[in-house]
């Protein structure tokens, strides 16, 4: 019996965990700037650094990678960069990768943010 109370409390306790989709909800400033950004539950979000503010779309292709659509103007042209990070939450902090494999004529980077939750 002591086998079965055991298996039903992490049964309980594994349907409390949040999703990623949960997990980002909120306000999050990047570690050592002067940036914040909120998420939104309709999968918006509200970027905002050195009094810019920007605004955009995103979404979890799968619980790992968190994906931007971010519209830019450059005079009456909208443009639209889709870009794909890794994310890892860690409770309250949050690390996000960006990686550009190189092209022909061009090199790769990588590129890690870290995210601290606003409260």
């Amino acid at each position: 019996m002591p086998l079965v109370g055991a298996l039903s409390a992490a049964l309980v306790l594994s349907g409390c965990k949040k999703t990623p989709q949960q997990q980002i909800l909120g306000k999050w400033r990047v570690e050592e700037k002067q940036s914040v950004v909120e998420y939104h539950k309709d999968g918006t979000y509200v970027a905002t650094q050195d009094g810019k503010t920007s605004t955009g779309n995103y979404s979890f292709p799968d619980d790992s990678h968190l994906e931007w659509n971010i519209s830019t103007k450059s005079g009456t042209n909208t443009f639209i960069l889709r870009i794909n990070c890794e994310i890892v939450f860690h409770g309250d902090k949050a690390d996000l990768t960006t990686t550009i494999p190189s092209q022909p004529g061009a090199p790769g980077f990588t590129n890690t943010i870290h995210y601290i939750r606003e409260k």
